[in-house]
């Protein structure tokens, strides 16, 4: 955004966009942790034999997600 801006960006604005990417990445997270949730909750009550191996394999992409978004 602002690297190709013509008009350069105060310190502040920077800060101000840097805090919107963040708040909106940490509500996208919460979003994502919340569907997890639920996948979960389903999965626990149709089977109950697979659920270890569910949670794990549903948290790990999430982590790499966050180090991508560089969060983590």
């Amino acid at each position: 955004m602002g690297v190709c801006s013509s008009t350069p960006v105060s310190a502040e604005e920077a800060a101000k966009i840097d805090l919107k990417k963040i708040e909106k990445m940490t509500a996208e997270r919460e979003r994502i942790e919340a569907c997890q949730a639920e996948k979960r909750r389903k999965s626990r009550s149709r089977s109950s034999g697979r659920e270890s191996e569910s949670d794990h394999d549903d948290e790990e992409p999430n982590d790499d997600e966050m180090e991508a978004m560089g969060l983590a």
